[in-house]
């Protein structure tokens, strides 16, 4: 079976890729990792609705949870490794310049403080 949209096995060799997104309703997460011929392969997908609570998040705020929700989704693939962000919002961004981080923007940026990535 050469099925090219299969899922790709992880190689703990090679450097991971995790995209995040969020929408008004949920939030989802995609790792993945280059092929031999430099096609990005996906190797997982995650996804979850948000709460009652997290759907009155900022478009900022739900950003910054698909990145955390994702990265603490996939740890054991992630803790330890430089890996690759990928996400359509400048909410890192705004994490670390905040001059007033609410309580959860602070729990958040300790979480990630564990990792090593590049955006």
């Amino acid at each position: 079976m050469t099925d090219e949209t299969a899922r790709a096995q992880p190689d703990f060799e090679k450097e991971f890729i995790l995209t995040t997104d969020a929408s008004e309703y949920g939030i989802g997460a995609i790792l993945g990792q280059i092929d031999k011929v430099g096609r990005e392969k996906m190797i997982s997908s995650y996804s979850k609705n948000f709460d009652k609570h997290q759907m009155n998040y900022s478009v900022t705020d739900k950003e910054l949870l698909a990145v955390v929700k994702g990265i603490e989704h996939y740890r054991h693939y992630l803790l330890g490794k430089e890996f690759i962000l990928k996400t359509d919002h400048k909410a890192l961004t705004y994490l670390w310049e905040t001059k007033n981080p609410t309580s959860r923007l602070l729990r958040w940026a300790m979480k990630l403080q564990e990792y090593k990535f590049r955006i």
